[in-house]
C-alpha cells in the first residue's frame, strides 16, 4: 500500500489556498455589512394630473401629516446616502416657529392665558444632515444635476421633507436641511433614529 506523504511544496500550496479563502470570506463579510438606514431621494410632484397619467409609477402620502396635501413620488429613489456616510443629524423647531412662539407667549402673558394644544401641534421641525465627505460629494453632484426639481426625501419609511432643489450646490458645504415634520412625525422619527442615537442631537 502506498503511503501519502505531504511534501513541503504541497503543504505550502494548501496553506496559501486556505489563507486566500479566509481573506475572501472576511472581505465578503465587510462588503455586505448592512447599514441601518439611508437618506433616499424620490422624484416627486403634487400635481394630481401628472400622477393620474401613470399611477403605477408612484406612491402617495399626505405630507405634512396634518396638512391634507398629497405628495406623489416615484417608487424607486434616484439617490441614496447611507447612515455610514452621515456624520451628524440635528433636529430642532424651525426658527420661524421659535419667533412666533415668543410672540404668542408674550401675548398670553398679557392676557393671562395658556397656550392652546392646537398651537403646540402646528410646530414645524427642521432636520439637518451633516454628511461625511463621500456623502457630501454624492449629494452636491446630484443636486447640481437636478436643480429646480422636487423630491420626497425619506429616511427609512418616513418622509422628512419635500424640497425643491435650488442653487448651484457647488462648494464645500456638507449639510442639508429638511423642514416640514410636525409633532406626529417627530415622534415617529425618535423611534426610527433610536439605533443611531449617537449621531443625533435634539435641540
Amino acid at each position: 500500500m502506498k503511503k501519502f506523504v505531504q511534501t513541503p511544496k504541497r503543504h505550502n500550496l494548501l496553506a496559501l489556498i486556505t489563507t486566500i479563502v479566509m481573506n475572501a470570506s472576511l472581505i465578503t463579510l465587510i462588503s455586505i455589512s448592512p447599514c441601518y438606514g439611508e437618506l433616499a431621494f424620490f422624484m416627486a410632484t403634487r400635481d394630481e394630473q401628472i400622477y393620474a397619467k401613470s399611477p403605477s409609477k408612484y406612491e402617495q402620502e399626505i405630507f405634512p401629516s396634518n396638512s391634507g396635501r398629497k405628495i406623489y413620488f416615484h417608487r424607486d429613489p434616484l439617490l441614496t446616502i447611507s447612515d455610514d456616510e452621515i456624520e451628524l443629524i440635528t433636529v430642532e423647531i424651525s426658527q420661524m416657529d421659535r419667533d412666533l412662539n415668543d410672540v404668542v407667549e408674550k401675548a398670553f402673558q398679557v392676557l393671562e392665558r395658556k397656550r392652546s394644544k392646537k398651537g403646540k401641534d402646528t410646530k414645524d421641525y427642521v432636520v439637518t444632515f451633516f454628511f461625511k465627505e463621500q456623502g457630501a460629494k454624492k449629494f452636491r453632484s446630484f443636486a447640481h444635476r437636478h436643480t429646480g426639481e422636487m423630491f420626497a426625501v425619506k429616511f427609512k419609511s418616513l418622509i422628512l421633507g419635500v424640497p425643491t432643489l435650488i442653487g448651484s450646490f457647488e462648494g464645500k458645504g456638507n449639510d442639508f436641511a429638511l423642514m416640514g415634520l410636525d409633532e406626529d412625525g417627530i415622534n415617529r422619527l425618535k423611534k426610527i433614529f433610536s439605533p443611531i442615537k449617537d449621531k443625533v442631537i435634539w435641540k
